[in-house]
């Protein structure tokens, strides 16, 4: 606006008013009129409320009646920023914020003479204190006082926090300047405490879902005083332009607000967010505000990060896009593996680990050079990724798309980093041998193997003993209801297949450690043939020394399970257990 009162609004400014006004309808005036003349004096508005003004939570707030139209000309529902100079971001918020459907049937609801009870929350922003003057009668012993309020005269000086679309859908009523609604209003609550106001009145109604918190965090939190929750919003903002800009490689791919997934759109906000976060892109802080790792895109300022950032990520993520679009397009479908969370945040992990590495062996700066010439030193190592993609096999697919929670784009980023390493020996992440040692699958048939010997020769070693001992009284040795189960299991199975069946056929090898440790068992029989040579100085008694059989026991479960893989820690314990009662049967 120049000296002369007249305002300027250019193509893009005039378009996002119109957005506006598509969605909001006649509501749409009042944020221009705020944005128009915000802080500036609303000639002629009757200012002075009856209300009650108390404390909670260590702030004050007022309590109070008043027509819909006169809160409508100082309230506003969106804190805007400069990120986005096209309002992309400010409509899309709109239309989280305020659904045009409840918006109108709460018009008609009104014009049905229909009424709310509850009240609408807002935040008063003002330099001064609120005055407010006191009325002469006051109840005595009440922590609430009684009185007249003065109102901002301002436009754009009451935040509705909560009951956007009770106050909206008086818009143009008729009953705008007859009806009053009940307010509750705080004064001069920070922008952090009306998000957390906010985020808890909906949480409590069980109506903000997961995703849609965090599509609004992205932008409400883009304002905390906390580092911590900027750097969130950006996190969040990042993955929610990924999904809603028509230029980039995720357009219409990730879930935003309260979208429903399908299988060409499956990707969350929030695996976005989590493959941000875990990596070292931007600064991290404690809940002293205190810096405690430094992020190798991180600015300091959230529009130049983002931007920066964004850019960077949209150009790797197009790269792999053009190179393998066959399976880009698939999304969830025929098998896909990459453009859903896994996969999506496998790469982004991945690209971090890149771009550290070009940090180090190339001395490339991200703060100080342009996305397009880091992006063009990343595609080097993206090379490999895109030909492991592109020659994937179906048990390497499959293993990726079926590794369920967080460990799911982990898996992913093994797979993609020793895609890397394999071409480029240079990058080496640390962790990438021992990984695979415990998750290659090596040992996997091996193991099922012995878990089968180890379970028959332990049951032959119980048995022996227990019969040389006590011929056969060798039953009473045996907790009673580990015998009556395994009894009717045999009972049952051969009266179902008509062949003789052991009692020992069903016997567990948790069974047997009730077995061996029952009684004066361990310390009359077993203690020396199933203590193992690398515990014997083990501490913790019979329970310490035979809880090797529980590490078989949750082996044999996952044994032949698509994800089923051995550590190369458990497979050399497996190899001693197997060697050791071997020998002694």
């Amino acid at each position: 606006m120049c000296n002369s009162g007249i305002t300027h609004l250019d193509e893009l400014q005039i378009n996002y008013y119109s957005s506006l006004a598509k969605h909001l309808g006649s509501s749409a005036r009042y944020q221009l009129l705020g944005d128009l003349f915000a802080t500036q004096t609303i000639k002629g508005m009757q200012n002075l409320i009856p209300a009650i003004r108390g404390k909670m939570g260590n702030h004050t707030y007022y309590s109070f009646s008043i027509e819909p139209e006169k809160l409508l000309k100082i309230g506003y529902v969106l804190h805007r920023n400069e990120t986005n100079n096209s309002g992309l971001d400010e409509i899309q918020t709109y239309q989280r914020l305020i659904k045009k459907n409840r918006l109108n049937s709460i018009r008609k609801f009104i014009e049905d003479k229909g009424y709310f009870a509850n009240s609408i929350i807002i935040s008063i922003n003002t330099k001064r204190a609120l005055r407010f003057d006191l009325s002469e009668k006051q109840i005595k012993d009440s922590i609430s006082t009684l009185g007249v309020l003065h109102l901002p005269q301002k436009y754009k000086s009451a935040y509705i926090i909560d009951g956007q679309h009770r106050l909206y859908g008086y818009s143009d009523s008729k009953y705008a300047s007859t009806n009053s609604i009940p307010v509750v209003a705080f004064e001069n609550l920070d922008e952090a405490e009306q998000v957390k106001l906010f985020m808890d009145i909906n949480e409590n109604q069980k109506s903000v879902s997961k995703n849609l918190r965090n599509t609004l965090n992205a932008h409400m939190l883009w304002f905390s005083p906390k580092e911590s929750e900027k750097r969130d919003a950006l996190r969040l903002r990042i993955a929610q332009y990924l999904g809603e800009k028509n230029d980039s490689p995720l357009y219409n791919r990730i879930i935003i607000g309260e979208e429903q997934s399908t299988p060409h759109k499956c990707i969350t906000i929030e695996s976005i967010r989590i493959a941000i976060n875990v990596g070292n892109f931007l600064s991290k802080f404690d809940k002293k505000n205190i810096l405690t790792q430094h992020g190798i895109f991180d600015s300091g300022n959230n529009d130049i990060t983002f931007n920066h950032l964004y850019k960077y990520l949209e150009l790797c993520l197009l790269y792999i896009k053009n190179n393998v679009k066959t399976e880009w397009e698939k999304g969830s479908t025929e098998n896909g593996f990459l453009v859903i969370n896994n996969g999506i945040g496998g790469l982004i992990r991945v690209i971090n680990d890149i771009v550290n590495l070009l940090i180090k062996e190339k001395n490339i700066d991200p703060l100080n050079s342009t996305p397009e010439n880091i992006a063009k030193a990343t595609y080097y190592y993206l090379d490999p990724v895109c030909r492991f993609i592109d020659s994937i096999s179906d048990e390497e697919r499959n293993d990726i798309k079926t590794t369920y929670g967080g460990n799911g784009p982990i898996h992913c980023l093994r797979y993609f980093q020793k895609a890397i390493h394999n071409e480029r020996k240079e990058f080496y992440p640390e962790g990438l041998t021992k990984y695979w040692e415990d998750h290659g699958k090596e040992y996997n048939q091996e193991t099922i193997t012995m878990l089968a010997d180890i379970e028959r020769n332990v049951k032959i070693l119980i048995r022996r003993k227990l019969e040389d001992s006590y011929s056969s009284k060798w039953i009473n040795e045996i907790p009673k209801p580990i015998f009556t189960k395994a009894s009717q299991e045999a009972v049952k199975q051969e009266y179902d297949t008509g062949e003789t069946c052991d009692f020992w056929d069903f016997i567990t090898i948790l069974n047997c450690k009730d077995i061996i440790t029952f009684g004066k068992n361990w310390s009359d029989h077993f203690s020396e043939s199933f203590t193992l040579d690398s515990e014997k100085k083990k501490t913790g008694g019979k329970t310490a020394k035979t809880d090797w059989m529980n590490m078989v026991d949750k082996l044999q479960k996952k044994a032949g399970k698509a994800n089923f893989s051995v550590s190369k820690t458990d497979y050399l314990l497996l190899k001693e257990i197997s060697a050791r009662f071997s020998s002694n049967n």
